[in-house]
C-alpha cells in the first residue's frame, strides 16, 4: 500500500514528474496505490506539471493494470473536473463509488463508539 498526492507525484522543475509518477506506481506494484485528493494534481488548464503526471499516471495504469490497484479519492464534484482533464480516464477507470456523508446521527455514533473504545 503506498498514499501519495499531489506532491508525492508532481515535481516543480521540468523532467522531474514523470519520474516522481513511475516511482509511485512502482512502489505500489503488487498492491494498491491510493491518491488521496487527486483532483490536486491538476490546479488548472495552464498546469502543464500536474497534467503530466495525469498523463504520466494513464499510461503507467495502463501498463500495469495486473500489477497495481489505483484508488483516486476525492470530492465528488472536483474528482467529476479531474477526470474531464485526460479522455483516458474514462476506460481506464471503470468503477466509481461515491460515499453518502454522514449524518448527524450517524456521527453521534461514531462517537459513541470511538468513545465508549477508550473507555470514556
Amino acid at each position: 500500500f503506498k498514499e501519495v498526492s499531489r506532491a508525492g507525484l508532481v515535481a516543480t522543475h521540468l523532467g522531474q514528474t514523470a519520474p516522481k509518477v513511475e516511482a509511485a506506481v512502482q512502489d505500489a506494484t503488487g498492491g494498491v496505490l491510493f491518491i488521496d485528493e487527486a483532483y490536486a494534481i491538476v490546479r488548472d488548464g495552464r498546469d502543464s506539471f500536474g497534467q503530466e503526471a495525469v498523463d504520466t499516471l494513464i499510461k503507467k495504469m495502463e501498463d500495469n493494470r495486473k500489477t497495481v490497484i489505483v484508488i483516486l479519492a476525492g470530492y465528488e464534484q472536483e474528482m467529476d473536473t479531474f477526470f474531464d482533464a485526460n479522455p483516458g480516464f474514462t476506460s481506464r477507470v471503470p468503477l466509481t463509488f461515491r460515499f453518502e456523508d454522514y449524518n448527524c446521527t450517524e456521527l453521534a455514533k461514531i462517537g459513541n463508539l470511538f468513545l465508549s473504545s477508550r473507555g470514556m
